[in-house]
């Protein structure tokens, strides 16, 4: 029973940070940090998912932990592939990605 809250928990933080970063973050072109600060940077500049880039720079730091702590490597890969992946597949769901770019509103109208 406890592997079930375990993935439950898991699949709802990973839903929950994908859906802040591409509904809050990508927009705003703001950043945060660790792996997804660097996927952001790969996205504003290079325009490539951040999820993609989150597994790329990710497989090292893993390739380390397979080597020296296999349970921690159990533990912790799954949610990086989930947290990968929603941020993927929700990379859609923000304003302005109807392939336009929105204006910026410099000030309030009267």
């Amino acid at each position: 029973m406890y592997w079930l809250q375990k993935s439950v928990a898991i699949l709802a933080g990973s839903v929950l940070v994908a859906v802040g970063v591409n509904l809050f973050l990508v927009p705003h072109q703001l950043m945060d940090g660790g792996m997804i600060g660097l996927g952001l940077l790969a996205t504003y500049y290079l325009h490539v998912p951040p999820g993609l880039v989150m597994i790329l720079v990710s497989l090292p730091v893993y390739a380390l932990v397979f080597a020296f702590d296999r349970s921690l490597f159990a533990h912790s890969f799954h949610g990086m592939l989930i947290s990968s992946f929603s941020l993927m597949s929700f990379r859609r769901c923000g304003p302005g990605t109807s392939g336009r770019r929105q204006p910026r509103p410099s000030g309030v109208a009267r």
